[in-house]
């Protein structure tokens, strides 16, 4: 008997290393490991703490965008216009900054995108729009407006603190957008496992219908789902 058990236990921790083996994060995770191990053995350099600080912060960008759009995709939609909103709230922050100083200035850039993805997912969750028509119209209409206000040309003589925050700057050798995008994803990870927001998100991108007669506001999750990942854009 007691034997038996300890069979079936041994099948089901077996069971679960081999699932967790197969797993589609595990495969990009390997992925990864085997470049760094590929890029290391042709360039000693590449295996560098400097080098991967300095990863970490190009790819903090991307990596903002990502969980906007991830938000998105987790409640079945997606969000196109992700690329607008940020060259619209980069033209708009820079002017902002320069005339009415630095922090007012980014607030407005942030306030802007949170804007921008309310619009978005006031079209879609309440008219019942498709997300494809909404998203890349608001694409085009961010892009249109940023060429609009710059006339396609950079807007220079920003002050250095303006740099700091997205290249320059760094804590303790660790660069400062590195550190606002890991910030925002554990923001974003309590608030999807720990909260009842992140349950209607995953019951809605389920089961939309069955979501509604649950009780779940859809229209404004669906809203506030937008308004994330319009203002990690803006970000």
């Amino acid at each position: 008997m007691a034997s038996g058990q300890a069979e079936a236990e041994g099948n089901s921790v077996t069971t679960k290393t081999w699932r967790f083996l197969v797993t589609q994060e595990t495969g990009v995770a390997a992925s990864i490991l085997a470049l760094v191990v590929i890029f290391s053995s042709l360039q000693p350099l590449f295996f560098d703490s400097g080098n991967f600080l300095n990863i970490s912060r190009q790819a903090a960008e991307p990596a903002l965008l990502a969980m906007g759009q991830a938000v998105a995709m987790i409640a079945g939609g997606f969000d196109l216009s992700i690329g607008g909103i940020m060259g619209l709230t980069s033209a708009v922050v820079a002017y902002a900054v320069l005339e009415i100083g630095l922090v007012p200035g980014m607030v407005l850039g942030v306030l802007l995108g949170a804007f921008v993805g309310f619009v978005n997912g006031t079209l879609i969750a309440r008219y019942r729009l498709p997300p494809f028509i909404v998203t890349l119209g608001m694409l085009s209409l961010c892009r249109g407006l940023a060429y609009i206000m710059t006339g396609g040309m950079p807007v220079l003589n920003l002050p250095d603190a303006f740099g700091y925050l997205g290249g320059t700057g760094h804590i303790g050798g660790v660069p400062f957008a590195t550190l606002i995008a890991v910030a925002l994803f554990g923001f974003l990870y309590v608030l999807l496992t720990r909260f009842k927001f992140g349950y209607d998100v995953y019951s809605i991108g389920g089961n939309e219908s069955a979501a509604r007669l649950a009780g779940i506001n859809v229209v404004r999750v669906r809203t506030l789902i937008y308004v994330i990942s319009g203002t990690l854009a803006s970000i």
